[in-house]
């Protein structure tokens, strides 16, 4: 699935959101039909001097928007290989640290959850519902790339 490639840093958390970028409107029935609200994946990379950066990649519900992949470079205890903190791509040029990628439930995410309870939709959730539905229909197109944003 995923082939080796040399890369470096930042071009592999380019290659990897586009991976996320596409497989998620690809599998979005499937994610729909058994309610995932999070896709975690843990990987390590080896660049240059031969040292293993862990990165993870989440796709997450929590912040509204469905299933929005987010990229995080994992700091690990030298000793213990226990994850200490995160950082977000996004923050890696202003190297401010997160304590985790994960928020706790919100109400936002309790209101999602009842409404799944009773088989229904919370209305937010359309809205990458219908982001997912073109993406879809954008792929369906191999000679168009799809519009970033």
């Amino acid at each position: 699935f995923l082939v080796p490639f040399t890369s470096t840093t930042t071009d592999l958390i380019f290659k990897l959101r586009n991976l996320f970028r596409n497989l998620i409107p690809k599998h979005s029935e499937r994610l729909l039909k058994y309610k995932v609200d999070e896709i975690d994946v843990k990987i390590r990379a080896n660049f240059d001097n031969d040292k293993a950066v862990p990165i993870r990649l989440v796709a997450s519900s929590s912040t509204g928007e469905w299933l929005k992949p987010e990229i995080y470079l994992e700091n690990n205890d030298p000793v213990t290989g226990v994850t200490e903190s995160f950082r977000s791509f996004e923050q890696l040029e202003t190297g401010s640290m997160n304590v985790s990628p994960y928020l706790s439930s919100n109400v936002l995410q309790m209101k999602r959850a009842s409404a799944r309870r009773v088989g229904s939709t919370y209305v937010y959730d359309f809205i990458g519902l219908f982001e997912m539905s073109l993406k879809k229909s954008w792929q369906q197109f191999p000679g168009l790339e799809i519009p970033e944003g």
